[in-house]
């Protein structure tokens, strides 16, 4: 389970012995593509898979958002993903990072943890768009409440410019 170690820094677990670990966010921005990312210092330290200390000065965390089959109904599901610069060693890394956050667990997220994520405000602006969406077919992993939340205690409510193609 993510967790906040102090104010600056918050620890994901990475399989058995892995751990990412991501420093105070210095930015949030939203690309054209319409990805939510925090800009902050990331270190990934996983000694089974090869990977010692290894220190990502520049990294971003992207919210993704897809749409995946559920047992009743379609599913929004927010996962994250690391992004680095530089050589072909960061980028095999956050590869490696990016497969580990991929098998974490989905869980509904409270009006809290929604609020947090801006789950709420995504979801009113594709009802704007027409889209129906039933906040109780939204799914996101632990790790993702947990940056959401080191977002907030770090930047307080990051203010975001609407994506060119939505405004």
């Amino acid at each position: 389970m993510p967790r906040q170690t102090s104010s600056s820094t918050v620890r994901i677990p990475l399989g058995d012995d892995g751990e990412l670990v991501l420093g105070a966010p210095s930015a949030v921005t939203v690309g054209a593509d319409g990805i939510a990312r925090v800009v902050c210092e990331a270190r990934v330290q996983w000694e089974s898979l090869g990977i010692g200390r290894t220190r990502l000065p520049s990294a971003r965390v992207g919210f993704l958002a897809s749409v995946e089959a559920g047992p009743d109904a379609d599913l929004l599901v927010i996962r994250l993903e690391l992004e680095v610069d530089g050589g072909a060693n960061a980028r095999r890394v956050a590869d490696r990072v990016n497969e580990g956050l991929g098998r974490s667990p989905l869980e509904s997220p409270s009006d809290a943890m929604s609020a947090a994520l801006g789950v709420s405000g995504a979801l009113d602006c594709l009802t704007s768009f027409g889209v129906k969406l039933d906040p109780r077919r939204v799914r996101v992993t632990s790790e993702a409440i947990a940056v959401g939340a080191h977002v907030l205690a770090e930047l307080g409510t990051p203010r975001v410019d609407p994506v060119p193609w939505a405004a």
